[in-house]
Order: structure tokens, then sequence, then C-alpha cells
């Protein structure tokens, strides 16, 4: 008996109605890896279900926030998100993809997602922050063109966990 291929993985902006899904996608990366994020899984739980639905509505469409999932058939496997920034240039937040995905080039295409709309809006510039203990994450955004500015400072939720600024421009 043979393995079939995985699904191919394709990436899109997240629609109106999807709040539930991005709820579930949401907890698993909080659960998967928590000092990634600036939430936790308990507040993400007790959050009000109209809560996700107007985040939806907010990144679905428009140039101040946008969030994309990676998709490989009907599950989702990935998501990115970026929002317009004091700077002028875009902040990638939220970038989560599945463990049982991961090496399979998902975070690629969702950063390129997030620096598509980006430049789409106006934008030129992508910055985020990681976790220097997260060398995983640290190594695919450096293969991704980021470079750190020097800028760290301490986890809002761990403060003894450090995170580091990375910027790069749009095009990569």
């Amino acid at each position: 008996m043979t393995e079939s291929a995985p699904a191919p993985v394709t990436v899109r902006r997240i629609r109106p109605g999807e709040g539930q899904r991005w709820r579930a996608l949401r907890l698993r990366a909080l659960a998967d890896t928590p000092a990634a994020y600036v939430d936790t899984v308990e507040s993400a739980r007790a959050r009000p279900e109209s809560a996700w639905h107007d985040a939806v509505a907010r990144l679905s469409a428009g140039c101040d926030g946008a969030l994309f999932i990676a998709e490989s058939g009907a599950d989702w496997v990935g998501v990115a998100g970026g929002f317009a920034d004091e700077h002028g240039g875009t902040t990638v937040f939220t970038v989560f993809v599945e463990p049982a995905t991961r090496g399979r080039g998902v975070v690629d295409g969702l950063i390129d997602a997030v620096a598509d709309w980006s430049a789409r809006c106006g934008r030129h510039n992508l910055s985020l922050e990681v976790g220097v203990e997260n060398p995983r994450a640290h190594a695919a955004y450096r293969r991704l063109g980021f470079a750190a500015t020097g800028a760290s400072r301490p986890h809002p939720l761990y403060p003894e966990l450090t995170e580091i600024e990375m910027v790069r421009p749009v095009i990569g």
C-alpha cells in the first residue's frame, strides 16, 4: 500500500463568516507555541464568538489589516497576518504552520501573501518580532530575507524570553 502525496497547499485571504475556523486554528497555534504570541489559550478561549467574527470581518478586506489562511484540501494548515504600522510599513503577526505541514514551504506562501497585500496597499517594508528561543522560526525568517535590526525586548507575557525585531523589503 502506497501513501498518497499530501494535498497541495494554497493561500488565500480569510473570508467573512470564518470566525469559528479562525478561532480553532488560533487555539491550535497558541497550544503549539505559546511563547510565539502575545495571547494565551485561556484568553482566546474566553473571547465571545462575536469577537472572532468581528476580527475576521476587519481582516478580510481593506488595507488596515489582513489575515491569510493556508489550506491543504479542506484543512487549514497555516496562517499569517499583517497590519499597517506607525512607520508606514506592515507588521507581520500570528504566523503559524501546523507541525505536520512544516517544511513544505507553507510559511513562504503565507509571507508572500502578506508581502503582496502590503505592496498593493502602498507599503514597502515588512517587520516582525521573533523569539530568540525559537530557532526554527528565526531561521525561516532569515531564509525569507528578514534581517535583525538589533532591536530586542522582553516578551510581553514571558519576560524571561527575548524577542528580536527583523525587517525586510516587501520584494524579498
